[in-house]
């Protein structure tokens, strides 16, 4: 990763006041990111969380769902905070090397689609093998814990060799006349991530001829909400990355008021999230609070979204906890953790409940199934984090042939995960 080359090691800015607040933001403009990792390992962490226990429980035990603790497994709302992340961590580079004079865009654009893909095809490989040696159980577990209808689809194709290509690199992304089983289905995501990271890129090279860029940013995060709120969550990465460039960020924290503010945004998604799920929901609104409601009930992930990334990023003390070794450790592997979940659940959990069969009834045994298929999820993505860790640097170095530029500049960052 850069380090700060653009202060003077003749000069101490922690005793020169002059040079504090300048070395600070250019810390900010070369270093990497932390709490975008640390945020991305914690929606990860949430997404297993939520289908290993309540996605493959809850029919069994309906009060795994209790309104007050459901923040915490909210894996629908994760994914919704991993797209402001994405716009965020790839716009973060741009903005960096923009204030140095360099040009990362390029390398951005060519490495992202085989980003996604590689990691992809590696899981894909493995899950065909598994697929093909017999030891996926989803369609036997689902029935044990009455869960047919989402766990029983789990590998129900017959797969092909074929597969191994067409799926990583197409049927992943793209929709289209080519047989090819759906070997993860978390990975409906993928076709708004590559969409999105398109219109990420576009904006970024359009950026620069914009009198008003922060103001530009705003109104399109309040157009691409009107025309599809996932690609709106895009451009408020974007907005966050900009504000931090620009040193707003860091101003913005050092406020008291601020500081309060920050823990009290994410208070309020706890309590927007505590408060839909423990009333009923609006259906036939008949009053003006009934029709706020349901407008809020329709667009809940996308505001608590918002409320969590923004009183992060606003509080420095949540931002110290973001930076923290365990969050920045997991956000490191955050990919490998939600691309391998879904094939640890054919197989490890689905085995688990078989063996464990005649204590399903009993919550605690469900529990330790959810904790035992949650840790393994991690130790494989840390595993397969090193396989795909050689691949991206492979890649790198493609792309720097293509682009005839030092392999060991990574301006663009291994942010964009």
């Amino acid at each position: 990763m850069a380090t700060d080359a653009t202060t003077d090691p003749t000069t101490d800015p922690t005793t020169d006041p002059t040079t504090t607040s300048r070395s600070k933001h250019s810390r900010a403009r070369t270093s990497r990111v932390e709490e975008i990792d640390g945020l991305r390992g914690w929606a990860a962490l949430v997404v297993v969380a939520f289908h290993v226990w309540p996605e493959v429980f809850a029919k069994l035990h309906p009060m795994i769902m209790q309104p007050k603790w459901y923040l915490f497994l909210d894996g629908p709302l994760a994914v919704y905070v991993f797209f402001i992340l994405s716009g965020d961590a790839l716009s973060t580079p741009w903005f960096n090397a923009r204030s140095s004079g360099r040009s990362v865009l390029p390398r951005m654009v060519l490495k992202r689609y085989f980003r996604l893909a590689l990691p992809i095809f590696v899981m894909t490989l493995v899950s065909y093998v598994a697929i093909t040696a017999g030891a996926t159980h989803s369609t036997v577990a689902s029935r044990l814990v009455n869960n047919v209808s989402w766990l029983g689809t789990f590998f129900d194709f017959h797969a092909r060799p074929t597969d191994v290509v067409s799926y990583p690199f197409f049927g992943a992304f793209f929709a289209g006349p080519w047989p090819v089983g759906n070997y993860n289905q978390f990975l409906w995501t993928m076709p708004i991530e590559l969409a999105g990271s398109l219109l990420v890129f576009v904006y970024l090279g359009c950026y620069g001829a914009l009198k008003r860029g922060t103001l530009t940013t705003t109104a399109l995060i309040v157009f691409m909400f009107i025309w599809n709120p996932y690609y709106s969550l895009f451009f408020v990465g974007i907005l966050f990355a900009d504000l931090r460039a620009s040193g707003r960020l860091d101003t913005l924290r050092q406020s008291w008021l601020v500081r309060c503010v920050g823990p009290g945004l994410v208070f309020l998604c706890w309590l927007l999230d505590y408060e839909l799920r423990k009333t009923p929901p609006v259906v036939d609104p008949h009053s003006a609070w009934q029709h706020v409601r349901l407008w809020v009930q329709n667009h809940e992930m996308y505001l608590e979204g918002l409320l969590l990334v923004a009183g992060v990023y606003l509080s420095r003390d949540l931002v110290r906890l973001f930076r923290g070794p365990v969050a920045r450790f997991v956000g490191r592997i955050s990919f490998p953790v939600y691309l391998w979940q879904f094939l640890v659940i054919g197989t490890v959990e689905s085995e688990l409940i078989i063996h464990f069969s005649r204590h399903l009834r009993n919550g605690t045994t469900c529990a330790l199934i959810a904790i035992a298929a949650f840790g393994v999820t991690v130790v494989v993505a840390y595993g397969v984090s090193f396989v795909e860790n050689a691949l991206l640097r492979g890649l790198d170095r493609v792309v720097s042939a293509l682009l005839s530029g030092p392999v060991a500049d990574r301006a663009d960052g291994r942010q964009d995960g």
